[in-house]
């Protein structure tokens, strides 16, 4: 079991992440001519990626993850944190829903933990949905648990 004092240094550093990263897309979104990798949602996707498959994948954060969503009362009543810890990390990372509406919060859960599946790292996150089709496509490929096959991984 994790300490409490671990616990707590957690979840501060997984809020200040958080922070910047919603704070960054509300500064960025003033830059003009931005490529899909530099725009503000673009950089907020990469970003909260990173940081969401690094607390997934460090043992016993998700509940980190988990506390955040219970705190601010927004645990999705149909979905489960197994079925996709992307939903419930991007409600962590942006709990009152600056960047992350409703529909988008969905689709780039999806999209996370599709490009998760092929251990697709951040910086390469935007090419690999591009390339992997559309979002419905995603979508279907994720419930399918089908893979890429042009993937080498």
């Amino acid at each position: 079991m994790v300490p409490k004092r671990a616990r707590l240094a957690a979840l501060s550093n997984f809020e200040d992440s958080a922070d910047r990263i919603v704070e960054g897309s509300d500064r960025r979104h003033l830059a003009k001519g931005a490529t899909p990798y530099e725009s503000p949602l673009g950089t907020f996707k990469r970003e909260s990626y990173e940081l969401l498959r690094s607390t997934i994948a460090d043992e016993g954060k998700h509940n980190v993850i988990k506390g955040i969503a219970r705190r601010f009362e927004i645990e999705p009543a149909r979905l489960h944190y197994a079925d996709n810890p992307f939903h419930f990390g991007l409600l962590a990372i942006d709990p009152h829903r600056v960047v992350t509406k409703k529909r988008r919060l969905s689709l780039w859960s999806r999209q996370m933990a599709y490009a998760n599946r092929h251990d697709v790292p951040a910086y390469f996150l935007l090419g690999f949905l591009w390339q992997s089709g559309s979002p419905n496509d995603i979508s279907r490929k994720l419930k399918e648990g089908a893979r890429e096959p042009w993937f080498g991984r």
